[in-house]
């Protein structure tokens, strides 16, 4: 703030005695000596005027002297006692009272020199109060990145420089960090981002090339005085470094997580690579681990929510996006309820989203198995779930075994068991693949098979038997009938030709 009146004329070395008391608290906006009679002409308002009354003694009156001032709109009036005029005269006295400007008298043997360097010493103090306090800022942003305080840092040191609500609002991940006591209203903030005003609240872009961030400031009246604006616009350039410098770092970081589940999806081969891994991102590889896998329309937004919420949960974590997931796998130690993560993930990521929560594996040998489980839960989820997340509990068991199992073994069940039905079926037009279903399906009954198929029971079981004939099987055997199941079930879940349905109509050769 300038310097006033009344702290010049405190100023205990000045020995300044007030004679008229106008306005005190008048900020100075300079000082300035004369002799003229009329020196409004060289005046810009709030001058304070030192005078030794020469043009007093030749001839010009007090009262017009500082009519002359008054009109100036000056901040006061500054009379030095000279050999011509020892003291101030009475007229000038009773001018300034008559008009309220402030008057005060100089001691002898203080010189207008003194005034002025004591007035100058404070004219460049508050000039460069500025200028330090914004060297120290830039100090203590440095300090906050460099301290690896993060966006949260830097908000910190800007909202001990000035009052109110500040935060860092990204399009995509809501708010990022904040200081301050209430933040804007839901509506209000996405005013903001529309670049739409919102009375009391101001929205500022974040520099960066690839920034998509607001810094939202908590406003009085309807702008920022200049010195706060000034204080933004220093702040602005470390947020745009600190989101670059965390985006850089949370891609590195994502890339690092796809390869994870790559390795994790390759199975024992590259289990010791995984371990590593796990182990860089914090995950302890002998403690239960657990994997998410979650769908939703939009991979990339999508993907900082899982980690909120896993961080929420309280987490080591890594996430990936695995398309058409979003994959994670946190540690489950302490002991971690899978129906509510699973519900507080379906929640956050919106009700279109599917979440599917694999089973808690004992350490990272285990891993692969969560990992299949939680996205064959997904799967289910997405056809099955009503609350839009599965955990692996609600899995049957033998679909979780397939969903695990090798493609090459799965395969050979149904080319050693099932090809030789089809190749009947399609060369006799008859329909063995789906007797076969029907007869294990129902357990093994005759009766509610032949009916499921609107056949006698004799032909049933002379189809049954052309079964056993082709395959080599007997369907007596539970073992056999295992066999027969798990290709059958492979072959559904692979997409093949049992999952189109029954065969056509029978034909006349129908065995």
């Amino acid at each position: 703030m300038p310097l006033t009146v009344r702290q010049l004329v405190a100023r205990p070395e000045l020995q300044l005695t007030v004679l008229v008391e106008g306005d005190l608290d008048r900020p100075i906006s300079w000082l300035h000596g004369t002799e003229m009679p009329d020196a409004s002409n060289v005046l810009d308002g709030g001058e304070v005027v030192l005078t030794a009354g020469i043009w007093y003694w030749a001839g010009t009156s007090g009262a017009s002297f500082v009519d002359q001032l008054c009109k100036a709109d000056v901040a006061a009036l500054g009379f030095g006692p000279s050999p011509l005029l020892e003291e101030v005269p009475d007229d000038i006295v009773e001018a300034c009272r008559a008009t309220g400007l402030t008057l005060f008298r100089v001691t002898p043997g203080v010189t207008f020199l003194q005034i002025s360097k004591s007035y100058f010493a404070s004219y460049v103090a508050e000039r460069a109060q500025p200028l330090r306090e914004s060297l120290d800022r830039s100090e203590e942003l440095a300090r906050s990145l460099v301290g690896d305080e993060g966006v949260p840092g830097v908000l910190r040191v800007l909202a001990r420089w000035r009052p109110g609500w500040v935060g860092v609002v990204d399009a995509r991940r809501g708010i990022v960090a904040s200081e301050g006591a209430t933040p804007p209203r839901q509506e209000q903030l996405r005013a903001l981002l529309d670049r739409r005003p919102v009375p009391g609240w101001l929205a500022y872009p974040v520099p960066g090339r690839s920034t998509d961030a607001t810094l939202v400031v908590e406003v009085p009246g309807s702008r920022l005085a200049p010195d706060e604006r000034a204080l933004v616009d220093q702040v602005l350039p470390f947020i745009g470094i600190e989101l670059q410098r965390e985006r850089t770092v949370r891609e590195t970081v994502r890339r690092f997580a796809v390869e994870l589940f790559d390795l994790v999806a390759a199975g024992d081969a590259h289990q010791t690579a995984g371990i590593a891994r796990l182990r860089s991102f914090g995950l302890d590889p002998d403690d239960p681990l657990v994997v998410v896998a979650c769908e939703v329309d939009d991979l990339d937004a999508g993907l900082p929510v899982v980690e909120r919420v896993l961080g929420r949960h309280d987490r080591r974590a890594a996430v990936a996006i695995k398309p058409p997931w979003i994959v994670g796998v946190a540690q489950a130690a302490p002991p971690l309820e899978l129906e509510t993560l699973g519900s507080d993930l379906h929640t956050s990521l919106g009700p279109a989203s599917c979440v599917g929560v694999g089973g808690i594996a004992a350490d990272a040998r285990g891993l692969r198995s969560s990992f299949v489980g939680a996205e064959h839960a997904c799967r289910f989820a997405r056809r099955h779930g009503r609350s839009g997340y599965a955990t692996h509990d609600e899995l049957a068991s033998l679909d979780l075994l397939l969903a695990v199992g090798d493609a090459h073994l799965l395969e050979s069940f149904e080319i050693a068991l099932l090809r030789p039905l089809e190749a009947h079926d399609a060369k006799r037009n008859t329909n063995l693949v789906e007797t076969l279903e029907r007869f294990l399906t129902s357990g093994g009954e005759y009766q509610s098979t032949a009916d499921a198929l609107h056949v006698h029971v004799n032909t049933l079981r002379l189809r049954l038997a052309r079964i056993e004939s082709l395959t080599g099987r007997r369907l007596a055997s539970m073992e056999d009938r295992v066999d027969f199941w798990v290709a059958l079930k492979s072959r559904t879940s692979t997409g093949g030709e049992g999952a189109r349905g029954p065969a056509g109509p029978r034909g006349p050769n129908d065995l």
